[in-house]
């Protein structure tokens, strides 16, 4: 789908002049029925994911590392939904985007995580009074788009670079977002996106290593877009050039030069190809778990005397670790668990990744070898089973990008599903559908602290039951 722009392209413009010109004119009034939808089902799968992160330590971290900062807020603020705090607004978007990443199960732009710094930036600045309702969608939407559009052109390279695709790319959704929501004029979100272009980065080293930056970055990100934003309101001067410049993002990241018409904005709506996980694991252990999960019903582990898995050749550090494992950080990443934990109980679960000891999950990895591919497209897995009577089975997961989008009623159904499995109140589920999808975009951020309450309530509950026991 297209998207005419507000003027005609000029030769020769800078990347964030024509992306500030797009984002300029990005209304609720203008843009298709199902881009909006998207945006009202991105917001709802993100923020329900947080509610199931309320018990992860990274979460607790951050939100204790900004109080030690900056301390609770008296005047203007938002709320740290890790523990129903008043905080400044720039701490409340490091600490709730953290939160909303801590479970690995948020919304995924190719290889970047976009949702948990837009909505960490939307949440803070509606609360903080900052924005109009009008402007809440196109800003979020703004995000997804000038991000999304990034990452589809420079995200393979900038992997090759050991660059992390989320924070990366999130810096520049955030700018996005916040310049957009605070209804800035194009040469000032041309400065916002600049500015954000530089001051982003990110290395991929603690994912192979198990550790836990991968996990703040997206905090990091989060808060520098919305400075970056906040410069620009303020008057900075920022490079014309920040993107396709010698010494600029691309350069910088994708260690190459930027072709001519690489990268346009509004031509294709990148937020209709936001997906949504299945299972708290890295996207491109998706297919692998549902692979599993498939042989899972067919064979007894026992009948299984190996199991070839061929995924795509495009790879991330971690997927092909086979332990020891010591930390979730590992499991998720770790495409031979993530198919063996399938295998064995036909799902991949939080405590699933929590069982770096358990035998049945080791004996299978055992069996488990892992191929990558060319002739195998992402997000694709095969698996090649060779049974106990030396019988032969084919399975595979043939899955495209469109396969992971939700409407609402699916993210409905996953997020109940999820909230049984870890003993958060439906109802909270319900709080965060009537924010996302109120009525004529006036929604109130208090159904969302309303529901993280609720939710913190349960865990605590839930906490004590099992102490008592």
């Amino acid at each position: 789908m297209t998207l005419t722009m507000t003027q005609p392209a000029q030769a020769d413009e800078p990347v964030t002049a024509a992306a500030a010109r797009f984002v300029a004119g990005l209304d609720a009034s203008s843009m298709p029925s199902q881009v909006l939808e998207k945006a009202r089902n991105c917001i709802f799968y993100g923020l329900g994911i947080g509610l199931l992160c309320l018990g992860q330590e990274t979460a607790r971290v951050a939100q204790q590392s900004v109080l030690d900062i900056d301390g609770t807020a008296t005047a203007r603020g938002a709320t740290s939904l890790v523990g129903g705090l008043r905080v400044s607004v720039s701490s409340a978007v490091f600490a709730n985007a953290v939160l909303l990443h801590s479970r690995c199960q948020e919304d995924t732009s190719g290889t970047a995580h976009l949702g948990v710094v837009v909505l960490s930036v939307a949440l803070a600045l509606q609360e903080a009074g900052l924005l109009r309702d009008e402007d809440f969608l196109p800003g979020i939407v703004a995000g997804y788009e000038v991000a999304g559009a990034l990452e589809a052109a420079f995200g393979r390279d900038t992997m090759k670079s050991s660059v992390r695709a989320s924070p990366l790319y999130g810096t520049v959704a955030a700018a996005a977002a916040a310049a957009r929501m605070l209804r800035l004029p194009p040469e000032r979100i041309d400065a916002a996106l600049a500015n954000a272009a530089g001051m982003t980065g990110g290395t991929l080293q603690s994912i192979p290593e198990g550790s836990d930056e991968w996990r703040y970055q997206v905090g990091c990100a989060a808060r520098a877009g919305l400075v970056a934003a906040m410069l620009a309101r303020a008057g900075s001067v920022s490079a014309r050039r920040a993107i396709e410049g010698n010494q600029g993002f691309v350069q910088a990241f994708a260690r190459r030069a930027m072709q001519p018409g690489e990268l346009k904005f509004g031509e294709r709506w990148r937020l209709l190809d936001v997906t949504f996980k299945p299972y708290p694991v890295c996207a491109h252990n998706q297919t692998v778990a549902l692979l599993g999960a498939q042989v899972h019903a067919r064979y007894a582990p026992e009948q299984i005397q190996s199991l070839r898995l061929r995924i795509s050749s495009y790879l991330v550090p971690g997927l092909l670790a086979r332990g020891p494992y010591s930390r979730v950080a590992d499991t998720l990443m770790s495409t031979a668990f993530c198919c063996a934990c399938a295998c064995v109980y036909g799902t991949v679960s939080m405590a699933g990744l929590s069982s770096f000891d358990d035998p049945r999950i080791l004996a299978m990895i055992d069996r488990i070898t892992v191929e990558p591919d060319e002739s195998v497209a992402y997000p694709a897995a095969l698996a090649h089973i060779v049974l106990a009577d030396q019988s032969i089975a084919q399975l595979q997961e043939r899955r495209s990008f469109a396969d992971f989008s939700l409407n609402r009623d699916e993210v409905r159904a996953q997020l109940m599903r999820l909230s049984a499995e870890e003993s958060v109140p439906g109802q909270c589920v319900e709080l965060i559908e009537s924010y996302a999808f109120a009525a004529g975009g006036k929604s109130s951020p208090e159904a969302v602290v309303q529901a993280y309450a609720l939710a913190r309530a349960g865990e605590s509950a839930w906490k004590n039951r099992t102490l008592a026991a």
